[in-house]
């Protein structure tokens, strides 16, 4: 039975499997980077949407950009998901790329 203004359960599902279907993405990423005699740090944020600045406090509240190294990169990747009554969840999934020293 369908809830007017919810999703119902495939819609549900396919949100599932899309957001799954990235996060093997960013891994492939991920894991074809540390072949490449890199290391590799990162770990994925959700939050709902209220602004951006809240957003970018959360990701410095990690403190990932204190990493200090050469030749360091960052790799960011955001998806959002939109809910009923105007609710947007935010995926942001964060990493830091370092050449691997030994």
């Amino acid at each position: 039975m369908k809830v007017s203004g919810f999703p119902d359960e495939s819609e549900e599902t396919a949100h599932l499997n899309t957001a799954l279907a990235h996060l093997m993405d960013i891994k492939n990423m991920f894991l074809q980077e540390e072949n490449q005699g890199k290391k590799i740090y990162g770990f994925p944020l959700n939050m709902t949407y209220t602004n951006k600045e809240t957003l970018w406090t959360q990701i410095q509240n990690t403190e990932i950009d204190a990493i200090l190294k050469n030749d360091m990169e960052y790799i960011v990747s955001v998806r959002c998901f939109q809910y009923p009554n105007f609710i947007i969840s935010v995926w942001v999934f964060i990493a830091v790329l370092i050449e691997d020293e030994f």
